[in-house]
């Protein structure tokens, strides 16, 4: 099973500078379509002073939650491939 995050991020788009980060991992098989899994959309706590932070940080929690998720369906027997890919 493969397990495919995408990420992305503005800058400063909420009123009082704040961005706003999104995650959505998709779960398949190289033989299947990718259906999407989860989601998250989040307002940041800190105003950043580029895209290229914001963006990071979208990218990180990203990579975090992927750990997670690639743990729990190992646990719940699926099995998942060695690398973790996230675009």
């Amino acid at each position: 099973m493969d397990m495919t995050g995408y990420c992305d991020s503005d800058l400063g788009g909420w009123h009082d500078g704040r961005s706003r980060g999104g995650w959505s991992i998709k779960l398949g098989t190289h033989t299947h379509r990718n259906a999407p899994f989860l989601w998250n959309c989040h307002l940041e706590k800190v105003i950043f002073r580029s895209t290229a932070d914001a963006e990071q940080s979208a990218c990180c929690r990203l990579g975090d939650d992927l750990v997670v998720y690639r743990r729990l369906a190992t646990q719940l027997g699926f099995k998942c491939d060695d690398k973790l890919t996230h675009v």
